[in-house]
């Protein structure tokens, strides 16, 4: 099957009753929700269920409350499908989101990093957000250019589609440039509230953001995911502390973010927000389905699509196996180790993963058994802290409903299995 790829929504998704719908099915919700509400130390839940749009959309609330909803739609489709992704990608505020399901930043670290990110923002003065369509990116560029000034900056914000474009900076500077679109016919569609992301406004609050974020404990990368500010996959969590900070500033590459992935060999992305608003960004000739978890009838063409063939991307203990090796941190400076302890059972796994693709097969208790040896032996080469190899282990048996081999293998031991 195609690859999938799961894309995370930024502001402009908000709206009242988002979640309730999932809150009221899920456990996984309600609990997401219920976090967020510890962690702010307000209601949240009750705006996002029956506030007003006037309070929704406050940066403050609206920020943690995507985040929220979409963190609850992740939860709950790994619990109900669970069809892995290829890649994640989250727009703006998303990356957050994408970063939080990828298990790099802890939900409530994302939920206090976002609510301080409108804090930084509300302390911009002069500043506006403006969504042109209709032209083109030389177009905008030039349009930047020509009106921004020393005292009054301007810039590409988000390059969402080839004619779909977001300004930010200084209001005035924004205005004129909305003007000059205009003559050549963009349709201009100023973002109502909105503080100046991804703009040289945001200049000052970069190195308190990476200030924040260097206090936070980060995992490692569970999926790949698209970093906003290069359109490609990070590399490892370190990178996290600039390109969020850096993200600030910097152009959201949305376009080549899809470009990206549909090289990649991604068929079909499913939106975890509260709309479907990055679904309708998707060019058609990009061949990419898009669907949304937020729409319950979207929810249903999900289930039926995904359940009744057999994904290679379903999550097994063998699959997992693979993904946690390669995206376990190694700290081996010793290439021979490295190779017989890390590139063999890799290859090992790799070979199984192989023969049961092969014959469509589910892999067998003694299989599963064995590919935890291997990676065992992987995280241990790698020199990975036991907690990490702990935590990874319940993750992996969670994940997979297999949590009745917990009590065999509450970390990897060593042993043979024939398989």
């Amino acid at each position: 099957m195609d690859k999938i790829g799961f894309i995370f929504p930024g502001q402009g998704s908000q709206y009242i009753g988002m979640g309730r719908e999932l809150y009221n099915e899920s456990a996984d919700a309600m609990r997401t929700f219920d976090e967020a509400n510890d962690v702010l130390g307000f209601d949240l839940k009750k705006i996002c269920f029956e506030g007003n749009l006037r309070e929704l959309n406050r940066p403050e609330i609206m920020l943690p409350a995507i985040l929220t909803a979409s963190v609850a739609a992740f939860r709950v489709y790994m619990r109900e499908i669970g069809t892995e992704p290829a890649f994640l990608a989250g727009h703006s505020l998303g990356e957050y989101s994408a970063l939080t399901c990828s298990d790099v930043i802890s939900f409530a670290d994302a939920v206090k990093l976002v609510r301080l990110r409108s804090e930084l923002a509300a302390q911009v003065k002069d500043g506006m957000m403006s969504v042109i369509n209709g032209v083109s990116l030389r177009e905008i560029r030039d349009a930047c250019l020509q009106q921004a000034t020393p005292g009054e900056p301007l810039a590409l914000a988000c390059w969402n589609g080839s004619d779909q474009f977001v300004i930010s900076g200084h209001e005035q500077a924004v205005i004129r440039a909305e003007d000059q679109l205009s003559v050549s016919n963009g349709q201009v569609t100023p973002i109502l509230q909105s503080p100046p992301f991804h703009s040289p406004l945001m200049e000052g609050m970069v190195s308190q953001m990476k200030d924040e974020v260097e206090k936070l404990t980060l995992g490692s990368f569970r999926y790949p995911v698209i970093s906003n500010v290069t359109a490609l996959p990070y590399e490892r969590p370190e990178q996290v502390v600039e390109h969020l900070a850096r993200q600030l500033v910097e152009t959201v590459r949305w376009y080549e973010t899809l470009a990206f992935m549909q090289a990649q060999g991604v068929r079909l992305t499913i939106e975890l927000g509260p709309k479907s608003v990055l679904s309708d960004l998707i060019p058609r000739d990009m061949g990419i389905t898009a669907m949304s978890f937020g729409k319950k009838d979207s929810r249903s063409a999900m289930k039926e699509r995904l359940q009744t063939i057999r994904n290679p991307h379903t999550p097994t203990i063998v699959t997992r196996s693979l993904a946690i090796a390669a995206a376990t941190r190694n700290r081996n400076a010793d290439t021979e180790e490295y190779r017989l302890g890390v590139e063999v059972p890799y290859e090992q796994i790799e070979q199984l993963q192989a023969r049961l693709e092969e014959g469509g097969l589910v892999p067998t208790e003694e299989q599963m058994k064995q590919a935890l040896i291997w990676l065992g032996q992987i995280m241990r080469t790698k020199r990975a802290p036991l907690e990490e190899q702990l935590r990874r282990f319940r993750q992996i048996l969670e994940d997979t409903g297999t949590e009745e081999l917990l009590a065999d293998f509450p970390f990897c031991q060593d042993a043979t299995v024939t398989v």
